[in-house]
């Protein structure tokens, strides 16, 4: 049971029993809701990026699927990939902390409104375009399906800005 007024347990709870995918043009407007709420001194519960950072990281991630663009996958993605692909799919949050490829890591100086109208911009290309763009192998999980793609951004998504508390 949640105390009144909790409202970031309600928004767990709500986001760990949902399976929504970015594609949907409402998902993407929560997600931009959400996004819009940040600012430059807004802080992360976890982890090492600033919130400029995280929007930078969260973009290139969406610009990986719109262009096609493939990384080298790592040997332990080879390895490992379809199992935590199935676990980062599933309707379980995931956790905090996780190894980021580097080619993945933003820039130190990331510009706080120049990565937010990027981000926006990105969400919308992706669900404008999403579905009709070729599915790309994902640099750790290997192969995946658009409704894989769509799932997984939405998770993304969701847990860098659960990160800095929107």
């Amino acid at each position: 049971q949640l105390a009144p007024g909790d409202h970031l347990s309600r928004i767990k709870l709500q986001r760990s029993t949902s399976m929504k995918s970015l594609f949907e043009p409402t998902t993407a407007q929560e997600i931009i809701h959400r996004i819009e709420q940040l600012t430059p001194t807004t802080t992360a519960q976890w982890g090492k990026m600033n919130a400029a950072q995280m929007m930078a990281h969260c973009s290139y991630a969406l610009e990986l699927y719109l262009t096609g663009k493939t990384l080298k996958r790592p040997f332990l993605g080879i390895l490992f990939g379809g199992i935590a692909k199935k676990r980062m799919l599933s309707s379980k949050p995931w956790v905090r902390n996780l190894p980021t490829a580097k080619e993945m890591l933003p820039a130190a100086d990331s510009e706080f409104e120049k990565e937010k109208t990027n981000l926006i911009e990105h969400i919308s290309l992706f669900v404008v375009k999403g579905t009709k763009a070729t599915p790309i192998p994902h640099p750790f999980f290997g192969k995946m399906t658009t409704r894989d793609w769509g799932l997984h951004q939405y998770k993304h998504l969701d847990h860098h800005l659960t990160q800095f508390g929107v």
